[in-house]
Protein backbone atom coordinates (compact mmCIF):
# COMPACT_ATOMS: atom_id res chain seq x y z
CA UNK A 1 0.00 0.00 0.00
CA UNK A 2 2.78 2.42 0.91
CA UNK A 3 4.53 1.74 -2.39
CA UNK A 4 1.32 2.57 -4.28
CA UNK A 5 0.96 5.80 -2.33
CA UNK A 6 4.57 6.73 -3.09
CA UNK A 7 3.96 5.94 -6.76
CA UNK A 8 0.85 8.11 -6.92
CA UNK A 9 2.65 10.94 -5.15
CA UNK A 10 5.52 10.71 -7.60
CA UNK A 11 3.10 10.81 -10.55
CA UNK A 12 1.28 13.85 -9.13
CA UNK A 13 4.57 15.68 -8.66
CA UNK A 14 5.54 14.87 -12.24
CA UNK A 15 2.24 16.18 -13.59
CA UNK A 16 2.51 19.29 -11.43
CA UNK A 17 6.00 19.98 -12.74
CA UNK A 18 4.81 19.43 -16.32
CA UNK A 19 1.93 21.87 -15.83
CA UNK A 20 4.33 24.48 -14.43
CA UNK A 21 6.57 24.11 -17.45
CA UNK A 22 3.64 24.50 -19.83
CA UNK A 23 2.35 27.59 -18.02
CA UNK A 24 5.80 29.17 -17.97
CA UNK A 25 6.11 28.57 -21.71
CA UNK A 26 2.69 30.09 -22.41
CA UNK A 27 3.38 33.18 -20.29
CA UNK A 28 6.77 33.67 -21.88
CA UNK A 29 5.13 33.78 -25.32
CA UNK A 30 2.44 36.27 -24.34
CA UNK A 31 3.24 39.70 -25.72
CA UNK A 32 5.76 38.44 -28.28
CA UNK A 33 3.17 38.11 -31.03
CA UNK A 34 3.50 41.01 -33.41
CA UNK A 35 0.39 43.16 -33.71
CA UNK A 36 1.06 43.38 -37.43
CA UNK A 37 0.75 39.60 -37.76
CA UNK A 38 -2.73 39.55 -36.23
CA UNK A 39 -5.38 40.40 -38.78
CA UNK A 40 -8.81 41.41 -37.57
CA UNK A 41 -11.57 41.99 -40.06
CA UNK A 42 -14.80 43.85 -39.29
CA UNK A 43 -17.93 44.15 -41.36
CA UNK A 44 -21.03 46.30 -40.90
CA UNK A 45 -23.90 44.09 -39.74
CA UNK A 46 -26.60 46.77 -39.44
CA UNK A 47 -26.73 50.48 -40.17
CA UNK A 48 -29.33 52.21 -37.99
CA UNK A 49 -30.30 55.50 -39.60
CA UNK A 50 -32.71 58.20 -38.49
CA UNK A 51 -30.90 60.78 -36.39
CA UNK A 52 -30.31 64.22 -37.86
CA UNK A 53 -27.66 65.22 -35.31
CA UNK A 54 -24.46 63.81 -33.87
CA UNK A 55 -24.99 60.56 -31.95
CA UNK A 56 -23.34 61.09 -28.57
CA UNK A 57 -24.18 57.88 -26.71
CA UNK A 58 -25.60 54.38 -27.08
CA UNK A 59 -26.73 51.81 -24.52
CA UNK A 60 -27.81 48.19 -24.84
CA UNK A 61 -30.97 47.14 -23.05
CA UNK A 62 -30.80 43.52 -24.16
CA UNK A 63 -29.23 41.38 -26.86
CA UNK A 64 -31.30 43.17 -29.50
CA UNK A 65 -32.61 46.39 -27.91
CA UNK A 66 -30.36 49.40 -28.38
CA UNK A 67 -30.85 53.05 -27.37
CA UNK A 68 -29.11 55.89 -29.19
CA UNK A 69 -29.01 59.50 -27.96
CA UNK A 70 -28.16 62.32 -30.36
CA UNK A 71 -27.85 66.07 -30.41
CA UNK A 72 -30.96 66.35 -32.52
CA UNK A 73 -32.75 66.20 -29.17
CA UNK A 74 -33.96 62.63 -29.58
CA UNK A 75 -33.38 59.15 -28.24
CA UNK A 76 -34.32 56.24 -30.46
CA UNK A 77 -34.83 52.68 -29.31
CA UNK A 78 -33.97 50.10 -31.94
CA UNK A 79 -34.47 46.43 -32.49
CA UNK A 80 -30.93 46.08 -33.80
CA UNK A 81 -31.41 42.58 -35.16
CA UNK A 82 -34.41 43.63 -37.25
CA UNK A 83 -32.95 47.02 -38.15
CA UNK A 84 -36.19 48.63 -36.90
CA UNK A 85 -36.85 51.69 -34.76
CA UNK A 86 -39.39 50.82 -32.07
CA UNK A 87 -39.70 54.05 -30.05
CA UNK A 88 -38.74 57.71 -30.22
CA UNK A 89 -38.14 59.97 -27.21
CA UNK A 90 -38.14 63.75 -27.46
CA UNK A 91 -35.60 65.10 -24.99
CA UNK A 92 -36.00 68.17 -22.82
CA UNK A 93 -32.45 69.15 -23.83
CA UNK A 94 -30.70 68.69 -27.16
CA UNK A 95 -27.17 68.78 -25.66
CA UNK A 96 -27.26 65.20 -24.45
CA UNK A 97 -23.98 63.48 -23.59
CA UNK A 98 -24.97 60.09 -22.18
CA UNK A 99 -27.82 57.62 -21.92
CA UNK A 100 -28.55 54.48 -19.92
CA UNK A 101 -30.98 51.64 -20.53
CA UNK A 102 -32.57 49.66 -17.70
CA UNK A 103 -31.73 46.06 -18.64
CA UNK A 104 -34.06 43.97 -16.45
CA UNK A 105 -37.49 45.00 -17.69
CA UNK A 106 -36.35 47.52 -20.34
CA UNK A 107 -38.76 50.01 -18.78
CA UNK A 108 -36.61 53.13 -18.40
CA UNK A 109 -34.19 55.24 -20.39
CA UNK A 110 -32.06 57.80 -18.53
CA UNK A 111 -30.24 60.68 -20.20
CA UNK A 112 -27.96 63.49 -19.10
CA UNK A 113 -25.84 66.27 -20.52
CA UNK A 114 -25.10 69.95 -20.19
CA UNK A 115 -28.17 70.68 -18.07
CA UNK A 116 -26.43 69.05 -15.05
CA UNK A 117 -29.31 66.70 -14.35
CA UNK A 118 -30.39 63.15 -15.14
CA UNK A 119 -33.77 62.75 -16.80
CA UNK A 120 -35.76 59.52 -16.73
CA UNK A 121 -38.18 58.41 -19.46
CA UNK A 122 -40.72 55.59 -19.21
CA UNK A 123 -40.57 53.36 -22.31
CA UNK A 124 -43.51 51.16 -21.33
CA UNK A 125 -45.94 53.10 -23.52
CA UNK A 126 -48.29 52.29 -26.35
CA UNK A 127 -47.52 55.41 -28.37
CA UNK A 128 -44.66 55.51 -30.89
CA UNK A 129 -43.21 58.65 -29.28
CA UNK A 130 -42.51 59.77 -25.70
CA UNK A 131 -42.67 63.52 -25.19
CA UNK A 132 -42.68 63.87 -21.39
CA UNK A 133 -40.16 62.76 -18.80
CA UNK A 134 -41.09 60.47 -15.91
CA UNK A 135 -38.66 61.92 -13.36
CA UNK A 136 -35.71 64.28 -12.96
CA UNK A 137 -32.71 63.69 -10.69
CA UNK A 138 -31.11 66.92 -9.46
CA UNK A 139 -27.94 67.18 -7.43
CA UNK A 140 -24.95 67.45 -9.76
CA UNK A 141 -23.27 70.81 -10.29
CA UNK A 142 -21.65 69.88 -13.60
CA UNK A 143 -22.49 68.15 -16.84
CA UNK A 144 -23.40 64.45 -16.79
CA UNK A 145 -20.86 62.27 -18.56
CA UNK A 146 -22.20 58.82 -17.70
CA UNK A 147 -25.36 57.15 -16.43
CA UNK A 148 -25.83 53.44 -15.78
CA UNK A 149 -28.60 51.37 -14.20
CA UNK A 150 -27.27 48.95 -11.60
CA UNK A 151 -30.67 47.25 -11.50
CA UNK A 152 -34.34 48.22 -11.62
CA UNK A 153 -34.10 50.23 -8.40
CA UNK A 154 -30.71 51.97 -8.57
CA UNK A 155 -28.81 54.14 -10.99
CA UNK A 156 -25.27 55.55 -10.98
CA UNK A 157 -24.31 58.87 -12.56
CA UNK A 158 -20.93 60.49 -13.19
CA UNK A 159 -20.41 64.21 -13.63
CA UNK A 160 -18.04 66.99 -14.50
CA UNK A 161 -18.42 68.22 -10.92
CA UNK A 162 -15.91 65.49 -9.91
CA UNK A 163 -18.52 63.28 -8.25
CA UNK A 164 -20.51 60.10 -8.78
CA UNK A 165 -24.00 59.71 -7.36
CA UNK A 166 -26.07 56.65 -6.60
CA UNK A 167 -29.82 57.18 -6.95
CA UNK A 168 -33.04 55.45 -5.98
CA UNK A 169 -34.97 55.23 -9.24
CA UNK A 170 -38.43 55.14 -7.68
CA UNK A 171 -38.05 57.98 -5.18
CA UNK A 172 -35.45 60.03 -7.13
CA UNK A 173 -33.53 60.35 -3.85
CA UNK A 174 -29.75 60.36 -3.83
CA UNK A 175 -28.46 57.38 -1.84
CA UNK A 176 -24.72 58.05 -1.99
CA UNK A 177 -22.37 60.77 -3.19
CA UNK A 178 -18.71 60.02 -3.98
CA UNK A 179 -16.52 63.11 -3.75
CA UNK A 180 -12.88 62.01 -3.48
CA UNK A 181 -11.76 63.17 -6.93
CA UNK A 182 -10.45 66.48 -8.13
CA UNK A 183 -11.34 66.42 -11.82
CA UNK A 184 -14.15 65.51 -14.20
CA UNK A 185 -15.46 61.98 -13.90
CA UNK A 186 -15.53 60.69 -17.47
CA UNK A 187 -15.94 56.92 -17.38
CA UNK A 188 -16.61 54.02 -15.07
CA UNK A 189 -17.11 50.30 -15.47
CA UNK A 190 -18.71 47.84 -13.09
CA UNK A 191 -17.92 44.33 -11.97
CA UNK A 192 -20.65 42.63 -9.95
CA UNK A 193 -19.99 40.02 -7.28
CA UNK A 194 -20.95 39.41 -3.65
CA UNK A 195 -19.75 42.91 -2.71
CA UNK A 196 -20.73 44.94 -5.73
CA UNK A 197 -17.70 46.79 -7.02
CA UNK A 198 -17.42 49.66 -9.45
CA UNK A 199 -14.11 50.50 -11.07
CA UNK A 200 -13.94 54.01 -12.47
CA UNK A 201 -11.59 56.05 -14.61
CA UNK A 202 -11.21 59.80 -14.21
CA UNK A 203 -9.29 62.76 -15.56
CA UNK A 204 -7.17 62.97 -12.44
CA UNK A 205 -3.98 61.57 -10.95
CA UNK A 206 -4.90 59.62 -7.84
CA UNK A 207 -6.31 56.31 -6.71
CA UNK A 208 -9.10 56.07 -4.17
CA UNK A 209 -11.34 53.38 -2.72
CA UNK A 210 -14.75 54.27 -1.35
CA UNK A 211 -16.91 51.91 0.70
CA UNK A 212 -20.59 52.38 1.42
CA UNK A 213 -23.35 50.43 3.06
CA UNK A 214 -24.88 49.92 -0.38
CA UNK A 215 -21.96 48.69 -2.46
CA UNK A 216 -18.22 49.00 -2.87
CA UNK A 217 -16.88 51.63 -5.22
CA UNK A 218 -13.25 51.37 -6.25
CA UNK A 219 -11.75 54.06 -8.42
CA UNK A 220 -8.86 53.38 -10.75
CA UNK A 221 -7.45 56.68 -11.85
CA UNK A 222 -4.69 57.35 -14.36
CA UNK A 223 -2.60 60.48 -14.73
CA UNK A 224 -2.93 61.88 -18.22
CA UNK A 225 -3.35 65.16 -20.01
CA UNK A 226 -6.69 64.21 -21.56
CA UNK A 227 -9.75 62.27 -20.49
CA UNK A 228 -9.88 58.50 -20.68
CA UNK A 229 -12.28 56.61 -22.87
Amino acid sequence: MQSEVRGLKSELERLHSHNDEMLNMIWSEIGHTSAASVKVSFAVARRLMGHSGKVKATAWGSANLLASAAQDGKVFIWDALKNARTLGIKLDLAWVMTCGYEETRHKFIATGGLDNKCTLYDTAVTTPTVTESAAVFNGHEGYLSRVKFLDEARMLTASGDSTCCLWDVQTTQRLERFEDHAADVQRYGMIFHVHKACFTRFCAASISTLTTTTFLLQALVTAQSGCGT
